[in-house]
């Protein structure tokens, strides 16, 4: 909830429940939006939220303009075929996006394989491999997006910057946004001179 600003539009992603959207209506005053996968949900828990049933893949950017402040993904990056995709459809309808992982190479996860042979949590459903802090970070370099702030659950208690946080944090938390495009060579000529003139020539002209 700290990365997420009072009175913010808000929309998460493929939402199993409203426990954050609640939360953060009582704590942060955000309007609330939902975007579920599967309908015969029970939707009485969904009263004040906006939800709309969604394709990730297709429908995000088809049914929502650049309408939100922030678009969340909570701990569903490895759910996803396409991963890729659904950030960069995040941020068409988003100014930023937020991203929660459980971290799979967290060292209780990596004993836990290595003395048992099996994944600590076998109902889990893995679709990529984007499921750790450090591939995490890997494709937000891929995609060009930069994290604009990061935190991890370290020990019940969160820190935004740990040494070895791909082996020592269970969970990281990013906020993400697009890079801005590089001015081309006219445009950065063209910014330059408009900086020499004097503001009363701007004005006029």
């Amino acid at each position: 909830a700290s990365l997420i600003k009072h009175q913010s539009n808000v929309i998460e992603i493929a939402c199993n429940n409203s426990e954050l959207l609640n939360f953060l209506r009582e704590n942060k005053k955000i309007n609330a939006n939902c975007a579920i996968i599967k309908s015969g949900k029970n939707l009485e828990n969904y009263k004040n939220i906006n939800i709309k049933q969604i394709n990730l893949l297709t429908d995000l950017s088809s049914n929502y303009n650049r309408d939100f402040d922030y678009a969340i993904l909570d701990n569903k990056i490895h759910n996803l075929e396409n991963p890729k995709k659904v950030l960069r459809e995040m941020l068409e309808i988003a100014n930023y996006a937020i991203i929660s992982l459980e971290n799979f190479a967290f060292i209780k996860n990596r004993f836990y394989f290595l003395f048992k042979g099996r994944i600590f949590n076998e109902n889990l459903k893995i679709y990529n491999k984007y499921c750790t802090i450090a591939d995490f970070k890997n494709l937000c370099s891929e995609l060009d997006f930069s994290i604009e702030k990061e935190l991890f659950m370290i020990g019940g208690n969160f820190f935004s910057k740990n040494l070895m946080t791909n082996l020592f944090a269970k969970k990281g938390f990013f906020l993400i946004k697009k890079n801005e495009p590089s001015l081309t060579a006219q445009e950065d000529f063209i910014e330059t001179k408009q900086t020499l003139i004097p503001n009363s020539y701007q004005v006029a002209f």
